[in-house]
């Protein structure tokens, strides 16, 4: 389940999924917002509107990092 919260709370977050440059679908917007995964240094995209604070991290290494956790404690 996602939980949807504020823009403040939203800044708190550990950190961002975004999509990898090249997986498709980085040619729908004009505004994307392109930058590095904060674990794999692969390219990546975003929306404007995305938390600012948070690190970045790529689909590939925010599902890498959940089934890292322990079962039962993936939130």
């Amino acid at each position: 389940m996602i939980k949807v919260v504020s823009k403040v709370e939203a800044e708190e977050a550990d950190f961002v999924v975004c999509m990898r440059v090249g997986d498709g679908g980085e040619e729908r917007f004009s505004d994307n917002v392109y930058g590095h995964c904060a674990v794999c240094h692969h390219p990546i995209f975003y929306r404007p509107y995305n938390p600012k604070k948070p690190p970045k991290v790529c689909m590939q290494c925010a599902v890498a990092h959940v089934e890292a956790q322990p079962k039962g404690d993936n939130v």
